[in-house]
């Protein structure tokens, strides 16, 4: 839905919650939810299978179509899983290709071009995806340095297809890196020092493309278990003149008291074998990670630090229990002002764990939790308008 026109602000639900690999299960998906408000924007997520049918015969026209048709238009597509996302171990995968491998740029660019085919003129659209790559994947500096050089040669050519498509449709398309846990981009510090270096290694008129088309995706869940501030994170972005092309709305689980009994009686069943759950705690002036909930639960070590942040998304308006807690509230009234002052063009709910969320956290069905969590967004933006 558009909710500013000058600067734009769209805002949507990322459609990765929903299960199935095909673009029949996207379309499904899309048909099923009736959104709040009327035009409805979109969050596709589509991985290479569905990216690859999307793209045959008369399919993404028979979609855009369809769009057209029932007041719905695509602003965005969440490209970080190229592979299953849903029902079965995504962990480490989920990272796979990444941005050292020509696959990973391949799959981006026709991501792309579907976008430009379906985006409404006029409108900004945007694509999120891996930060590079999984850190464990890339471990001595001379890799390191290796795989950084390959990243931003995948990412200029990437510019450069986007600028391409700028040039002959008119879309104007932000690729955004999407800092994670456990990445070669976990921090807001190390995306701008990545940043630096891109932008460093071209220069010109290639330095503007990059600039234009390369920007970063802040969620917030992650900016959290990075113990920053997101406000801070989308200050320190803008005022390095990294495009923030997106901002998904998330909230990470909290147990703020890890040594408890009961709080890891509570934890087990968030302990799940699908996703990754990486978890960070401080212990004094220090940050402790460890790379899933499970090998947190595992270490004597770990119960003795302060709450734990655990990368496994609730939804926004779950208020916690008497055990667990989010991290809703690191989206302060001001982060919620600056969103609603037009401080990024996109913003996308993203709790993707719908279908291994516990007893008591989902709502009845898919459907109702997407309303109610786009609902307690639009309550704090409204708050902020004012």
């Amino acid at each position: 839905m558009q909710l500013r026109r000058q600067p734009p602000v769209h805002l949507t639900y990322c459609l990765n919650i929903a299960a199935g690999e095909s673009f029949a299960d996207q379309v499904r998906a899309v048909t099923a939810w009736q959104p709040p408000r009327l035009p409805a924007g979109l969050g596709l997520r589509l991985g290479a299978q569905a990216a690859a049918e999307a793209a045959c015969g008369e399919t993404a026209a028979s979609f855009a179509r369809w769009c057209a048709e029932h007041d719905r238009y695509v602003f965005t597509i969440n490209g970080f899983p190229y592979g299953p996302f849903h029902g079965t171990p995504v962990k480490a995968s989920v990272y796979r290709p990444d941005w050292t491998q020509p696959e990973r740029l391949a799959y981006t660019r026709q991501l792309a071009d579907l976008l430009a085919r379906w985006m409404p003129p006029g409108r900004i659209g945007s694509i999120s995806t891996v930060p590079l790559w999984y850190a464990p994947d890339v471990s001595d500096a001379s890799s390191v340095e290796q795989a950084t050089l390959r990243s931003m040669q995948n990412l200029i050519a990437c510019a450069t297809h986007l600028e391409e498509l700028a040039d002959t449709t008119g879309a104007d398309l932000v690729l955004a890196l999407e800092p994670e846990p456990w990445c070669a981009l976990e921090t807001t510090e190390q995306a701008l020092h990545f940043f630096e270096q891109l932008f460093a290694s071209v220069s010109g008129a290639a330095r503007d493309r990059v600039q234009r088309r390369i920007g970063v995706c802040l969620d917030t869940c992650h900016a959290a278990l990075a113990f920053e501030d997101p406000l801070d994170a989308l200050t320190a972005y803008r005022a390095a003149g990294v495009r923030v092309a997106k901002i998904q709305l998330s909230a990470a689980l909290v147990a703020p008291s890890p040594a408890d009994a009961a709080v890891r009686l509570r934890l087990a069943p968030f302990d799940e074998p699908v996703y990754f759950h990486q978890t960070a705690a401080r212990r004094g002036d220090r940050v402790l990670r460890w790379p899933d909930l499970g090998v947190a639960l595992a270490d004597p070590a770990a119960a003795s630090c302060d709450a734990w942040r655990i990368h496994y998304h609730v939804p926004l308006d779950w208020p916690g229990d008497a055990h667990l807690g989010s991290t809703r509230d690191t989206m302060t009234p001001a982060f919620w002002r600056a969103l609603a002052d037009g401080a990024c063009p996109h913003l996308e709910v993203e709790t993707y764990t719908y279908e291994v969320l516990p007893p008591g956290l989902a709502a009845p069905d898919r459907e109702t939790m997407m309303n109610r969590e786009l609902a307690w967004v639009l309550d704090r933006l409204s708050a902020g308008a004012h």
